[in-house]
Parts: structure tokens; sequence; C-alpha cells
């Protein structure tokens, strides 16, 4: 990741996010999703990263901005809040950050939560060899700091698209919505609503 995000979103991205090398046209078919708007706390009871901070989503026309609550991290030199839209593709919608090159993010909100999933490599691999052998904007990376594992374990290999055409998009909005396939890997409640 090139940009200097947040560090408090970092971390979510770090594990959770598609990295795009080109959006392509895609980042001007971005929207706001009004219901991302708001101020979300980490949700203590989801054990899988009960250390998540909060986010503050706002939006700036039709970008969101999401700027770190830390004030001191705020004034660093190279600081930049993050840019963003909601991209559609089929019945997922991802959080694109952009506008050039960025991350896809996958969320679902309900019940006042908002819950980020992982986009699981070994499911991914599977499913283009069967269904899409010929993509070539679509790959999959043996996870950088993991290259002493055992070559069987994929568990941290991640995805990664070269350029998010109409054939990736058409890929992403046809993956199955399975265990498999996502995992959810962090959930926050809306701050209005009590933690549970």
């Amino acid at each position: 990741m090139k940009k200097l995000l947040p560090l408090f979103f970092l971390a979510a991205l770090l594990v959770s996010c598609i990295p795009v090398d080109d959006l392509d046209g895609y980042w001007d078919k971005g929207v706001i999703d009004k219901l991302l708007i708001a101020k979300w706390l980490p949700d203590r009871e989801f054990k899988a990263h009960s250390d998540s901070e909060p986010l503050v989503i706002t939006s700036n026309g039709d970008i969101y901005t999401i700027d770190s609550p830390n004030e001191r991290e705020r004034h660093r030199e190279n600081y930049k809040p993050i840019y963003a839209r909601t991209l559609r593709a089929g019945n997922y919608l991802f959080f694109m950050v952009g506008p050039k090159q960025g991350d896809l993010l996958r969320y679902v909100i309900r019940d006042n939560a908002l819950e980020i999933y992982t986009l699981q490599a070994h499911a991914m691999r599977l499913l283009l060899s069967q269904d899409y052998p010929q993509v070539k904007n679509i790959q999959i990376d043996e996870c950088a700091i993991c290259r002493t594992r055992s070559k069987q374990d994929e568990s941290y290999d991640d995805v990664k698209i070269k350029l998010l055409d109409d054939e990736v998009f058409g890929i992403l909005s046809k993956i199955p919505d399975t265990p498999d396939c996502w995992t959810k890997e962090r959930r926050y409640i809306k701050a209005s609503v009590s933690p549970r």
C-alpha cells in the first residue's frame, strides 16, 4: 500500500482489503451509502479483533472522508485522510479507496452493525482455476511476511487486482457468499447504539 493511511484504519485494510493497482473507470461508478456515514465503535464482543479503533466516516459531496480520531496523527507531515466511495458488485458492497490506485473492502451493514469481510485467497484460487482460468487481472500473491511457512498452507496468501476491468468486476459479483470465500474479520457498532 503506497499511500500513508490513518493508522486506525490501516490495520483493518491490511488484513481485509483487496489491493487494486488500477481502479480504471470504476472510481467514477462509486456512490455514497448514507448508512455508512457514522461513528462506528469496535464491537468488543467480536473476538477476532477486539482491539480495533473507532471509525468516523463522513462525506464530502460524493466522496467519503475518513479521518483519524487521533489529533497527533492528523498533524503528521505526510498524513492524508482516506478518500473512498461505495462500489456495488452484484449483491456485494465494497468500500473503494481511490481514486486511481486503491483497495476494495467488502462490508455489510445490518442491525446497526458494520461488518468487514476478507476474501479468502485459497477459495479464490480454486474459483479462478475452475471457472475463470483465462483471467489476467486477478492474481493470488504469496504473503511476503509468510515466505517460510509450508507451501501447502495458503491461509495467508492475498488476492490482488491489477486492473479493475469489466471482467474482474463480473467475477467479484459472482463470488459465492459462503464462509469458505468470505470471513468476517471485524465488526463495529454505530455509536448511537449501545455495544452489546
